[in-house]
């Protein structure tokens, strides 16, 4: 079975944003997502050695996610610049995949997360999947044909080693106790801890059974904290949270259409973007972009 890379572009470019800040050329052009995720797609490279590589990028905040819920991740406060500064360097990456062995995914109103969910539950049938990223809600999707290799030590990680439970059970959780990072609220006065326990003490498989037996248990046995909350009412925000979060429901509202760009390694176009950008590494190494998807027994030096 072959191996296809699906690497979350915004989430490996913005950890290398953060951690390459004053990267810049001469003339003030910051760099330092540019220069550390084709270093970092170069070394994942190495080690999954796969026959295909996607890159996935974000095509803004999720429309859809927006029109259901509008404080959908409205807690996360950038400046005009850094917005800015990340955008170009971004830019700049998704024009640098047309001239490597990468095939691109981007589509406006779509998060990257959603484009990769969607690739891998259906490659799977066919392909083994290893998703690229730091992001959590990856770990919903693994099995035996989808893995997820972290980027912090890059690191294969399972739901359990790293959560302590299944993925499924992660989301359902997430479905009660809400997802602060996203600015999705959930049941007040549920927390994480308690919201797996709910999960795994009522034993749902699905958000269903989950809003409907959380309603039942906690709206008889909740006392004074729940008296305003109606069973109806838990069931709304389960059943909300589980679209928001579920890349089940995720996949199913991903356009018909979504056209990826597929590169075409041109070594003469890297090393005239890698001079613009002052890029003295990758110009001395630019040669090392051949061996993308590359199986080590036939690369080329």
């Amino acid at each position: 079975m072959k191996t296809t890379l699906l690497i979350d572009g915004n989430n490996i470019a913005m950890r290398n944003h953060f951690k390459l800040p004053y990267l810049k050329t001469s003339g003030g052009l910051h760099t330092g997502a540019v220069h550390g995720f084709l270093s970092t797609l170069l070394v994942v490279n190495r080690h999954v050695r796969p026959d295909k590589i996607i890159i996935a990028w974000d095509g803004g905040r999720s429309r859809w996610r927006t029109e259901l819920y509008p404080d959908y991740k409205a807690n996360r406060v950038t400046t005009p610049d850094s917005r800015q500064l990340f955008a170009e360097q971004a830019g700049i990456l998704r024009t640098l995949c047309q001239h490597l062995n990468v095939t691109t995914l981007y589509h406006p109103g779509v998060e990257a997360d959603d484009l990769l969910a969607g690739y891998a539950m259906e490659a799977q049938k066919s392909e083994q999947c290893v998703i690229y990223s730091s992001d959590q809600d990856y770990l919903q999707l693994c099995n035996e044909h989808i893995k997820v290799l972290s980027p912090t030590g890059d690191r294969f990680i399972s739901p359990q080693a790293f959560l302590g439970c299944e993925g499924w059970e992660h989301i359902l959780a997430k479905c009660l106790a809400g997802d602060s990072s996203d600015n999705i609220s959930g049941l007040k006065g549920i927390g994480k801890k308690t919201a797996l326990d709910m999960v795994r003490k009522i034993g749902a498989k699905s958000f269903v059974d989950l809003g409907t037996q959380a309603a039942m248990a906690h709206y008889s046995n909740g006392g004074k904290r729940w008296a305003h909350i109606t069973p109806q009412d838990i069931t709304e925000i389960v059943l909300r949270n589980y679209r928001m979060m579920s890349f089940d429901y995720a996949v199913k509202m991903l356009p018909k259409k979504i056209k990826p760009v597929v590169g075409k390694l041109n070594l003469v176009e890297l090393k005239y973007h890698f001079n613009t950008l002052e890029m003295k590494r990758h110009i001395e190494n630019t040669h090392e972009f051949k061996n993308l998807c590359v199986p080590e027994a036939d690369q080329a030096f």
